[in-house]
């Protein structure tokens, strides 16, 4: 052994320790914040840790929502009890069973306290997960040739004229066809959603064909689920 090894050793020892250290505070972050000043630096440590975890977000009907990146941001906390809710802005980019997602809007992040510990109580990004899951089941429709079922995600005031739209039978009367989503840009402000989308209609009659669409999505009387406003192309 030269003399320079222990030294080495010693020197990784030290680095080993430290990165425990830091995992250990960490973890024990959100507690710490929420013992100093309350649930509301507990509840943000707890969002900030999902931002660096990015771990799927679960989407109804549709392939999970991957993040590459999120951030929360103008948070306004209400605590009622074991249970919170944030609101903040989110910045979110991914992926959505390979459709590229670009998302900015306003999220009600729901919590519940378990055991001392605040953790989030059902999705955290549920406008944004909802809104996947209608563009994913108007996606499947419209490939599925199903004027009536693509009824049921446009609002009653507008269903009927949806329906009606000739470019919706363009598409429909294409024989083998798919519509095939490339990406989605999201925004969502005081309650709606505005969707911009890229997508390819391919067929068996003639070239794949590129479109381009900007949606109006309004929540619907389930929680976390949307309707269209408008029409559907």
């Amino acid at each position: 052994m030269t003399a320079g090894e222990p030294r080495a050793s010693r020197a990784l020892g030290v680095i080993l320790g430290l990165c425990l250290l830091v995992g250990a505070v960490w973890a024990l972050l959100p507690r710490m914040l929420g013992a100093a000043g309350g649930p509301e630096p507990e509840l943000v440590a707890a969002l900030r840790a999902a931002e660096l975890a990015r771990a799927p977000i679960p989407v109804p009907g549709g392939p999970a929502f991957e993040p590459r990146s999120l951030r929360f941001d103008r948070f306004s906390i209400t605590v009622d009890g074991d249970r919170a809710s944030a609101v903040a802005t989110l910045d979110a980019s991914g992926s959505s069973g390979g459709v590229q997602v670009s998302s900015l809007g306003r999220e009600r992040v729901g919590f519940r306290r378990r055991a001392g510990r605040w953790e989030p109580d059902g999705p955290l990004a549920p406008a944004l997960a909802g809104a996947l899951s209608a563009l994913w089941q108007r996606a499947g429709l419209l490939s599925a040739s199903a004027p009536d079922a693509l009824g049921a995600l446009v609002t009653a005031g507008d269903r009927e004229q949806a329906l009606r739209d000739a470019r919706i039978d363009s598409v429909l009367r294409l024989p083998g066809h798919r519509w095939e989503p490339r990406a989605w840009y999201l925004r969502s402000e005081r309650g709606e959603v505005l969707a911009t989308e890229e997508a390819i209609l391919t067929s068996s009659s003639r070239e794949p064909e590129v479109r381009t669409g900007r949606l109006r999505l309004l929540p619907s009387g389930d929680a976390g689920s949307f309707v269209f406003a408008g029409g559907l192309l």
